[in-house]
């Protein structure tokens, strides 16, 4: 599930800075349930197709975990 939280252009017209809020719940076994909140920013770039359309593409991206200390064991979650 991902929840845009605001749009920001903060680096010009060619970069595009946006965050959204992400919660991933794992599952494994009957007792071993863990959520993963946290805060996403991706920098988005625009560049011109072969084409000639503008688009963006990720540039950078930053997950910010919302734990000091993970009670998981192991986590393999692509966010």
């Amino acid at each position: 599930m991902r929840i845009l939280a605001q749009a920001e252009n903060e680096r010009g017209e060619a970069e595009l800075v946006v965050a959204c809020n992400y919660l991933a719940h794992r599952a494994s076994k009957s007792r071993d349930h863990h959520s993963y909140i946290g805060t996403r920013r991706d920098t988005l770039r625009r560049v011109r197709t072969a084409e000639g359309e503008d688009t963006f593409l990720i540039a950078r991206r930053r997950l910010e975990l919302d734990e000091f200390t993970l009670m998981s064991a192991n986590v393999s979650i692509l966010l």
